[in-house]
């Protein structure tokens, strides 16, 4: 048998790295995802703050609509997803994760006819080290959520195995139970336990293991099929609630322009700027995989 590293492995976020989603099972697994994707699009943001530095005389108003933008975005991962359904756990990362990478290549993009190849290496210098300060900064918090999880499933683990958490809690109550701790303690309670315990506690795992495959496998489905017009409908809401953040009226603009350019359909009511009118499916470019 495999055994107790088969366990452990599987369970763990660097074991479950190659598909994003499939963490997330609970609070916690949103939790970590939502962290690296906060992460990521900050440091996005960092990177277009530093490029927008070397504008010169340039006109750069489109590049800053999308900076914006990405600072909504930014906004809307940190507000907590209270409430939600596993399903909707998962529906909401890939959302903000689809939006993240379109505003992202829509930036590259506009960058790309903006500056001249002369510049291309000072401003990839610039905005690599401005990313990585980011990151840097973040570090400590990504670990702390990330080791969240991981006791979250070895506690669930732990049930499988015939002792529940303050069980295994108990075995180092006059010390600090760390997550190194918490694998030694379940490798002991599996070595402990007969061939056949072993199997059903195996067997089991791998039988949770798959209803989640399942499952994910079934919403990343039905979220390609029907993301068109929800992308319309969360770019609306992001323009609305720029209301909140002091934006130049000509990058405004833009803004308001960018959520046209989504929906041929467009209406205009007196005292209001132009809004997308109800949720119209449209053709978008698709999202690229990324690990």
């Amino acid at each position: 048998m495999k055994g107790i590293v088969f366990i452990i492995l599987f369970l763990l976020v660097g074991a479950v790295s190659a598909n994003q989603t499939i963490i997330i099972d609970s609070p916690q697994g949103a939790g970590v995802r939502l962290t690296q994707l906060k992460i990521a699009v900050d440091a996005n943001i960092a990177a277009g703050e530093k490029i927008l530095e070397y504008r010169g005389s340039r006109d750069v108003t489109d590049l800053e609509a999308i900076l914006y933008e990405m600072r909504l975005l930014s906004m809307e991962i940190e507000d907590e997803p209270y409430g939600l359904t596993q399903k909707d756990l998962v529906n909401h990362f890939m959302e903000l994760k689809y939006d993240a990478v379109k505003l992202t290549d829509d930036f590259r993009l506009n960058s790309k006819f903006t500056f001249e190849p002369a510049l291309k290496k000072n401003i990839s210098d610039a905005a690599n080290q401005a990313k990585n300060q980011v990151k840097k900064m973040n570090q400590e918090k990504l670990v702390n959520v990330k080791n969240h999880y991981n006791e979250y499933r070895l506690n669930e683990v732990a049930k499988y195995m015939g002792f529940n958490s303050n069980q295994l809690y108990s075995i180092y109550k006059n010390e600090s139970m760390t997550l190194d701790k918490m694998k030694l303690a379940l490798r002991n309670r599996y070595q402990q336990m007969s061939d056949e315990m072993k199997f059903d506690a195996i067997d089991s795992l791998s039988e949770e293991n798959e209803k989640r495959n399942i499952f994910i496998k079934s919403v990343e489905e039905e979220f390609s099929f029907d993301r068109r017009g929800k992308e319309l409908v969360r770019a609306k809401n992001r323009l609305l609630r720029s209301r909140y953040l002091t934006i130049p009226d000509n990058v405004k603009a833009k803004m308001v322009r960018r959520v046209e350019m989504k929906n041929p359909v467009v209406v205009r009511t007196p005292g209001e700027s132009e809004y997308v009118k109800d949720e119209i499916h449209i053709d978008i470019a698709a999202n690229r995989r990324r690990g």
